[in-house]
């Protein structure tokens, strides 16, 4: 009886033993080397203060934002899916990146960027039927600003984008367009792909 009680003990003592070092082989490990997001950040910015025409809440366009490619790899880290992130900003000669560079659209971007999600509903305004007669129309007209202002912070508001919704061209009206517009949007873009650079997931 004793020699049996002896090989179970010995053989949970041994399952207790390997346990940990099975744990920490399945462990996410983070890459070695992979800099801080401040470093990230810090590169993204300081590239930003040499475009002297695009602050916190101007539009973003496609050409601001390529050169930084060799500059996140160079500070140590790209992401993996860095075109498509490209991919994401305005186009240089879209419609809304014409309006918004100009001084009147500049104001208005200004105006609406406090609000959420208020360049996608300006974006998705300017697809549907004279939506860019209309865009024009509230960065031009005194208080343009408050139309979007009322579309996107109040009830009533998302109600009317609800219903604009089944016109041609209104699809998602108040759903995010999935575009980055404004530099916050894209150091955010950054910080979720560094998050999960930083924390991968564990393999099974």
């Amino acid at each position: 009886m004793l020699p049996r009680i002896i090989r179970t003990i010995a053989f949970w003592v041994g399952v207790a033993a390997v346990n940990p070092i099975v744990q920490a082989a399945s462990m996410p490990v983070a890459p070695v080397g992979l800099p801080p997001f401040s470093t990230i950040e810090e590169t993204v910015k300081r590239h930003f203060d040499t475009l002297p025409d695009v602050n916190s809440t101007d539009i973003l366009a496609r050409s601001d934002v390529e050169p930084l490619g060799a500059l996140l790899r160079a500070a140590g880290w790209l992401p993996p899916d860095w075109k498509d992130i490209v991919g994401r900003v305005p186009a240089d000669k879209s419609f809304l990146v014409r309006q918004f560079r100009a001084p009147a659209g500049r104001k208005f971007a200004a105006q609406i960027a406090p609000y959420p999600l208020a360049f996608d509903r300006v974006d998705r305004l300017s697809q549907l039927p004279d939506g860019r007669k209309t865009v024009l129309a509230l960065i031009r007209g005194p208080d343009g600003y408050k139309m979007i202002e009322y579309m996107t912070a109040s009830r009533g508001g998302k109600n009317l984008g609800k219903q604009v919704a089944h016109a041609p061209g209104g699809k998602a009206f108040n759903k995010p367009t999935g575009r980055i517009y404004t530099l916050d949007a894209l150091l955010a873009a950054l910080r979720t792909r560094h998050e999960e650079a930083s924390n991968p997931k564990p393999k099974h």
